[in-house]
């Protein structure tokens, strides 16, 4: 009888599971939530123009934007700035990511996705990786099955920076570091 018990238990922790993997019940940001960059750096927002800032001096422009859904960010690029996916480069966020670098007419474009542990990705397949991999954290399904937490938090911090060749992956990376410390509050 202890045997079926556990097995009916079994079978409807991996039920639930499953059901959570494939829904996706997390709530879309408000156009609203879109953070400001650190006055610091000089940042200075575009008028008329949500999420996008201007550094004058520098000849950049800096454009957050909340992603809900799961997406490719070579695509997006590609997409929305017409140029080969293959001509992309991939670059490491130290241990925490990843980010895309690519040279077009408009100038150098740095771009990354900011999840709300701090780390960064670009592709697909790192945003599930690591959707799956927070999924499969004890305190995430404890979270879970308490109705505390969604199994997949979608959520991410779209950083596109564009600049005339004059801002180089060092302070890219710096700029990122800056967000993470400063937007992590975008958690749930």
């Amino acid at each position: 009888m202890s045997r079926s018990i556990h097995t009916i238990a079994i079978a409807g922790v991996a039920l639930a599971i499953l059901g959570a993997i494939i829904s996706r019940p997390s709530q879309p940001l408000a156009q609203s939530a879109v953070p400001q960059p650190p006055r610091n750096f000089g940042w200075q927002e575009q008028p008329n123009s949500l999420g996008t800032f201007q550094l004058k001096e520098r000849l950049a422009t800096l454009t957050l934007k909340p992603k809900t859904e799961l997406f490719d960010g070579r695509s997006l690029l590609s997409q929305t700035h017409g140029v080969d996916q293959r001509t992309i480069t991939l670059l490491p966020w130290g241990d925490h990511g990843t980010y895309a670098t690519i040279t077009t007419p408009k100038g150098t474009i740095h771009a990354t996705c900011l999840l709300a542990d701090g780390t960064t990705v670009i592709t697909r397949d790192e945003y599930l990786t690591h959707q799956n991999r927070r999924a499969a954290l004890p305190e995430t399904l404890w979270g879970y099955f308490l109705g505390q937490t969604d199994l997949r938090q979608w959520q991410c911090l779209w950083i596109e920076l564009t600049s005339l060749g004059n801002f180089s992956t060092q302070e890219f990376e710096s700029l990122i570091s800056t967000l993470s410390q400063r937007l992590i509050p975008m958690k749930k």
